[in-house]
C-alpha cells in the first residue's frame, strides 16, 4: 500500500477532475474526512501504536486491518452503503458518506499499485519485513515531487489524517457494525476513535521533511539492534535517486502471484490508471447515493 501522502495525492487528483458533481460539492465541504478516508482500513494499524502505549488489544486490530484489506471486500462496501443509507439525514450521514469516497480511493489505488509494491519488497517477514514500509515511504517523498513539483517541506502531510471529534464519532460509528457483521469482530467506538487519532499523532513524529529525525531514528536503531524497525517508517524529505523506485526507465517487473503477467509500467502509470479507477468508482457511490436525491 502506498503511504499517507500518496493516497492523499490521488485523493485530490480524483476530486479536481470530478464529474460525480454531487458528491464532489459534499467532498468539498468535508474535505478532511474525505483525506481520512483515503487511508482506507490503514487506521486500524495505528490503535495502541505509539511506543509509550500498552499493546493490549493491538495485535486484535492489526488482525482486523489486515481482513479489511483481504477479504470480503465487495461485503464491506455493501454493508457501508446499506449503514449509510438507514442513517437519518444530517451530518452524521454526510460524514459518513463522504468518509466511504475518500476509502474508495485508497482501493483504487492499492489494487493497481500492490503488485508493483510486493514485486519491488517481497513478503512483509523474514529479512525483507521492512523494506515493504521503506519503499511505501520513499515513494510518498517522491510523489509529492513528481505530481506537484515542490519539495515535502511544502507538503502538510499530517494534516491529511487530522480530523474532528464530529468526523471520528461519524467514521466509528460507519466501521463498528462493518467489523461485527461483516467480519465478526469487536470494536468499540472509542477504540476506533482511538485509532483515527493515533494516526494523526504517528504521522506528525513519522514526517521528516528536513531529514532530521531519520539519522537520529537510524542511529538509535543501530544501538538497540533494531535495524529500520522505526525509521523504515519515515517519510523523510531526502530523496532517494540512486535507486529507480518509481520505476521511470520502465524496467519489467511480474506481478507477484502470477509470473505470466510482466509489466513495464512506472509507479506513475500505476497511479493515473488508479485516478480512472477512482474515478469511475465514485461516479457509481454518486449515482447510488443520490440516485433519490437525499444524502
Amino acid at each position: 500500500m502506498p503511504n499517507i501522502a500518496t493516497h492523499g495525492l490521488l485523493a485530490q487528483d480524483v476530486l479536481d477532475n470530478a464529474p460525480f458533481t454531487r458528491l464532489a460539492r459534499l467532498i468539498e465541504r468535508y474535505p478532511k474526512a474525505y483525506f481520512l478516508g483515503s487511508n482506507g482500513p490503514d487506521i486500524l494499524f495505528y490503535y495502541h501504536s505509539l511506543p509509550w502505549q500498552s499493546k493490549a488489544g493491538a495485535d486484535r486490530f492489526n488482525v482486523m486491518g489486515n481482513l479489511v484489506h483481504s477479504q470480503k471486500i465487495d461485503e464491506f462496501y455493501r454493508k457501508a452503503i446499506e449503514i449509510i443509507q438507514a442513517t437519518p439525514q444530517g451530518e452524521t450521514r454526510q460524514l459518513m458518506t463522504v468518509y466511504l469516497a475518500g476509502h474508495l480511493t485508497h482501493w483504487s489505488l492499492d489494487t493497481v499499485a500492490h503488485p508493483y509494491i510486493f514485486y519491488k519488497t517481497g513478503a512483509i517477514q523474514g529479512a525483507t519485513k521492512y523494506w515493504h514500509f521503506r519503499l511505501e515511504s520513499m515513494i510518498d517523498t517522491l510523489m509529492v515531487k513528481q505530481t506537484k513539483g515542490y519539495l515535502l517541506s511544502k507538503f502538510d502531510m499530517p494534516s491529511l489524517v487530522k480530523v474532528d471529534e464530529t468526523t471520528k464519532e461519524a467514521i466509528a460509528k460507519l466501521y463498528r457494525p462493518i467489523l461485527s457483521e461483516v467480519f465478526d469482530q469487536d470494536a468499540s467506538e472509542e477504540e476506533l476513535k482511538e485509532c483515527v487519532t493515533s494516526i494523526h499523532t504517528l504521522a506528525t513524529y513519522l514526517y521528516d521533511p528536513y531529514t532530521i529525525k531519520f539519522p537520529l531514528v537510524q542511529l538509535g536503531e543501530s544501538l538497540l539492534g533494531m535495524k529500520w524497525k522505526f525509521s523504515g517508517h519515515i517519510v523523510a524529505g531526502k530523496m532517494d535517486l540512486k535507486r529507480d523506485v518509481l520505476n521511470l526507465n520502465h524496467a519489467t517487473w511480474k506481478h507477484p502471484c502470477d509470473g505470466t503477467k510482466v509489466s513495464d509500467e512506472s509507479f506513475i502509470d500505476l497511479y493515473h490508471s488508479a485516478i480512472r479507477r477512482a474515478t469511475g468508482v465514485l461516479c457509481a457511490l454518486n449515482d447510488v447515493l443520490f440516485k433519490d436525491n437525499i444524502v
